[in-house]
């Protein structure tokens, strides 16, 4: 019996980027701009849908493991994305079922979504693709008051879940945990914020958030048993930087080294969450924990 990661190669289920304006965008701009982004993203696939965006996110499952799909007890799980601003546009590719890509627009924010992971590099690059042009406009007009990075990373135990051992994941002597995980089978949560070094920012927030929930086993084979729980662990990490009134990010190429910094940074995050040998399995083999 082990931790299953939620996909093949790493533990990310979903990664978000977002840009909070100082003021909403002036009519004009706003309306030219959805204009174009209503042909620019139709042209490379999304499908546009008006109102207040909100991503979907499906059931986490575990790629390359076919036979079966994970959901959480209950029904499928929604997050919002608390973007604000009236006449958003919300922009999505969906791959069967499953909603795979989000950008959505309002505004006063602009943000990124994907279930599918690739690599940060990859991630960075396709994010500039989809919103670079548009925020360049956008901060022609108005300035820039956070810039938010998120990361959702699943394990699931492959048990029965009062057999889950956590400290086959988790650090021991980690300062995002709390230890009493060491002593418990049972589900729990734990939260942890605090302001980092703000390097180029006025205030650096960053936040990490560990779920235990028994998930349900869909089974596809053809079997009379009942759906078995799961025993998963969670862990959301985020860094939301709040930019100087004098800041100079005028850009998405000026904003490229704060995206590169909140990388890092989660990444050595997620190093301080997970043990060594967890970390190896989906290759985080690079970073300095916090």
């Amino acid at each position: 019996m082990s931790w299953q990661l939620a996909h093949q190669d790493h533990a990310i289920e979903r990664v978000s980027i977002g840009f909070q304006f100082t003021e909403p965008l002036p009519s004009k701009l706003w309306q030219s701009m959805l204009s174009a982004a209503e042909t620019g993203f139709q042209d490379l696939g999304f499908a546009g849908m008006p109102g207040e965006p909100g991503f979907v996110l499906p059931p986490p499952g575990i790629q390359g493991q076919p036979g079966f799909e994970i959901v959480i007890q209950g029904g499928n799980a929604v997050f919002g994305l608390p973007l604000g601003g009236q006449g958003g546009r919300t922009f999505r590719v969906i791959a069967g079922n499953e909603v795979t890509e989000e950008v959505s627009l309002t505004r006063a924010r602009f943000a990124y979504t994907a279930t599918v992971y690739d690599g940060w590099t990859r991630f960075r690059n396709r994010s500039q693709s989809l919103l670079g042009r548009y925020l360049d406009e956008a901060l022609s007009m108005v300035g820039i008051n956070l810039i938010k990075m998120e990361y959702w990373d699943r394990f699931v135990f492959d048990g029965p879940p009062e057999r889950a051992d956590y400290e086959a994941i988790l650090r021991s002597d980690s300062r995002h945990v709390p230890h009493f995980y060491s002593s418990t089978n049972e589900l729990w949560h734990s939260h942890v914020g605090y302001f980092a070094d703000p390097g180029s920012s006025q205030r650096r927030l960053v936040n990490v958030n560990v779920d235990v929930l028994d998930l349900l086993q869909r089974v596809e084979a053809d079997t009379q048993a009942p759906n078995a729980p799961r025993r998963s662990v969670g862990i959301y990490s985020m860094v939301q930087d709040t930019l100087g009134a004098e800041s100079t990010t005028v850009g998405w190429h000026a904003c490229v080294s704060t995206l590169e910094d909140m990388h890092t940074i989660l990444k050595g995050v997620l190093l301080d969450v997970i043990n060594d040998e967890v970390a190896q399995r989906i290759s985080l083999n690079a970073g300095v924990r916090p």
